[in-house]
């Protein structure tokens, strides 16, 4: 549906038909008519004739043009790299994420082996085993082992 609009440009008044919006074809004609006054206030003294007064016009609507094409430009580019950046940071959480996971899970398995350990030496003392087990922590496929001396075992435990 075409939207039928009156507007004033240079002090005479224009109809227009378009199916833009009534406000944005007032902002257009308010946008020229603005152009139009910044070329007579800066040729004031100067006999224009209109040919050359619209040629003025036209290129400094299309100075605006460009100039905001240009800036849009770089906008884009700013916006690619802030995409890229906001991915790799994303990606880099997902790793620590994992990370954080497996250290969770290594931490629990410890916890477990330790809770193991502290069970048998409860038990060894409460029936007067000699030698108390010796524990032992897994490290990257090396297994460790950690001697405990009899007479730290009731210290160990109290």
């Amino acid at each position: 549906m075409d939207n039928k609009v009156v507007v004033l440009i240079a002090g005479e008044k224009v109809s227009l038909s378009s199916s833009e919006r009534p406000e944005y074809l007032h902002a257009l004609a308010g946008y020229i008519d603005k152009k139009i006054k910044e070329i007579k206030s800066h040729n004031a003294t100067a006999i224009i004739d209109d040919r050359l007064r619209t040629l003025l016009i036209a290129l400094n609507i299309a100075d605006d043009y460009y100039k905001a094409n240009e800036k849009f430009s770089r906008l884009e580019v700013m916006h690619t790299k802030q995409q890229e950046e906001t991915n790799r940071q994303k990606l880099e959480i997902d790793r620590l994420k994992k990370q954080i996971n497996t250290l969770t899970n290594e931490l629990n398995n410890a916890k477990s082996d330790l809770q193991d350990y502290i069970d048998a030496f409860d038990e060894a003392n409460a029936s007067g085993t000699p030698e108390a087990p010796v524990p032992s922590v897994k490290l990257d496929d090396n297994i460790v082992q950690f001697p405990i001396q009899n007479t730290l075992k009731k210290a160990a435990v109290s």
